[in-house]
């Protein structure tokens, strides 16, 4: 596989769910990775007929072809890459909006008792720090093979793709400014090549993994997925048990996983 570095620019706020807490619908500050992969099987498919046959043969091209690594936010200057764990009072106070929403009866349009919810998001343009009001840049890393299932036309995809929740409402458009050959994971200590991200014992991981981390709890980890009778996100994938931002237990090389549970997380390429 080739490795690059992507870089894509916000054009709309970014909903990336993180569970309600009351009647906000919080929002993570990255981008899993699971989220660009899902996003590109939608634009292969709908260029295909848009059949559930079409999503299932994109589902396999992207699977076979393409891990898509955490996209975090990056800063102009100096160059910084915002990692979740280590910047998130950061990503709160410069980056994180909210919108207030309420649900609708459609037979007059009132609103229904106790519909009234917030919807949190990464703005497209920073609140605070150095540069308030500049874009919001994202930046990861993409393994691909270079074939004729994608032809070349990663960028143009990744440019017709819709990012994370709320898409009713414009959220998730974004930019592909970039896609450069690398040997380094944006923010992420260690060398990449064709087999994965090479980190030592000890190293920083960032995002999700679902194996080969120490240092952070267990939790769960779920993604919504397409149902045949309900549509988009209308399906939780099962649980799985991931350490969100560990420290590396054993010298090794990750790659992102293409299961169904835990697509997109950090997994050992044993």
């Amino acid at each position: 596989m080739e490795f690059a570095v992507i870089t894509l620019k916000l054009i709309t706020p970014l909903h990336i769910g993180k569970g309600r807490c009351g009647i906000l619908m919080r929002s993570h500050g990255f981008v899993p990775g699971h989220l660009l992969s899902y996003a590109l099987v939608n634009v292969i498919a709908k260029q295909n007929g848009a059949q559930d046959s079409d999503f299932t043969e994109a589902l396999e091209i992207v699977r076979d072809n393409v891990r898509c690594g955490p996209l975090f936010i990056q800063e102009d200057e100096p160059n910084k890459v915002l990692l979740p764990h280590k910047y998130q009072q950061r990503i709160e106070n410069n980056y994180l909006i909210a919108s207030n929403h309420v649900t609708l009866q459609l037979e007059n349009r009132a609103s229904v008792e106790g519909a009234l919810f917030e919807v949190e998001a990464i703005s497209a343009h920073p609140l605070r720090g150095q540069k308030p009001g500049a874009q919001t840049h994202l930046t990861g890393g993409i393994w691909y093979y270079k074939n004729e299932c994608l032809a070349d036309r990663l960028s143009e995809w990744i440019n017709q793709c819709w990012l994370g929740g709320e898409v009713k409402i414009g959220f998730g458009r974004v930019e592909c400014e970039s896609l450069k050959p690398a040997e380094a994971y944006p923010g992420i200590t260690g060398k990449c090549d064709g087999k994965g991200l090479w980190l030592d014992k000890g190293e920083y991981l960032p995002g999700p993994a679902l194996d080969g981390v120490i240092g952070a709890p267990l939790r769960p980890w779920v993604g919504r997925l397409y149902d045949e009778k309900k549509g988009f996100g209308r399906r939780f994938s099962p649980p799985e048990l991931v350490r969100m931002d560990g420290r590396v237990e054993q010298a090794g090389c990750f790659l992102p996983a293409t299961t169904e549970n835990g697509f997109g997380c950090w997994k050992l390429n044993k």
